[in-house]
Parts: C-alpha cells; sequence; structure tokens
C-alpha cells in the first residue's frame, strides 16, 4: 500500500465515522483533522465520489533560471580551477 492509499483510506474512514457518530467535531478529534478540511474532503466526496478524496498530485516548484549564461558559468569554473590561487584580491 502506497502512502497515498493510506490517506485516501483514512479520509474514507473519518468521512464514515463522522456518519455512523452523527457527530463531525469527534469524528475530526479522534483522528487529528480539522474540520475545516473534513468539510472541504465532504465537499469533494459528494461532487467526485470516494475517488474525490485521492490527495492531489503536487509537481516540484521549478528552480530559479541562472542569472548568467551557461557558457559563461563554465568560464568562471574553469578559470577557478585552473587559478585555484587567484582571489578577489589578485
Amino acid at each position: 500500500m502506497t502512502l497515498e492509499d493510506s490517506i485516501h483510506s483514512q479520509r474514507l474512514h473519518v468521512l464514515r465515522e463522522a456518519i455512523r457518530l452523527g457527530n463531525v467535531s469527534e469524528a475530526c478529534r479522534r483522528h487529528g483533522m480539522s474540520r475545516t478540511l473534513f468539510y472541504r474532503l465532504r465537499q469533494r466526496f459528494e461532487q467526485y465520489g470516494a475517488d474525490g478524496v485521492h490527495p492531489k498530485r503536487r509537481q516540484a516548484a521549478r528552480g530559479r533560471p541562472s542569472a548568467i549564461p551557461v557558457q559563461t558559468e563554465r568560464r568562471v569554473i574553469a578559470f577557478a580551477l585552473a587559478w585555484p590561487t587567484c582571489g578577489p584580491q589578485w
């Protein structure tokens, strides 16, 4: 079972338990979930069914683009390797 499957089953369990208990606050307290998240998940469940409460897949944020061109960066690195004792006072 993957982490996504585990989260999905836990979310469904909280929704079912809230119906069984008839008390959303108690079900959220038992599972350590905020009521805001519960109501968001319940709305997604009502709209899309059981597949709606799967965790959303997020793409990794892209890094900042390089401030200088790659060729210039390579030249600087090559110079630093060729002249290792050359510092800012040189």
